[in-house]
């Protein structure tokens, strides 16, 4: 793996996830900034499995990572 390459691809994304994560968690900034330092943390580790060529989005993969844990009512 490419330190430039993820470099590239976390700066080509970070904004598009950081927006989309903060939004689904009611604009709640520290958990937005925690979740989506997890999302990337996780991308880096499989970073090796990433095709730039593939069919689907980048967003629509990080999708189920930004969705904080249900707590019981």
């Amino acid at each position: 793996m490419s330190k430039r390459k993820f470099e590239k691809f976390y700066n080509q994304h970070m904004d598009k996830v950081y927006r989309y994560v903060f939004f689904r968690v009611s604009r709640d900034r520290e958990l937005a900034q925690d979740l989506v330092s997890e999302i990337f943390i996780k991308a880096l580790n499989n970073f090796s499995k990433y095709d730039e060529k593939s069919e689907i989005s980048v967003e629509s993969a990080f999708r189920p990572l930004a969705m904080p844990p249900k707590t019981p009512e």
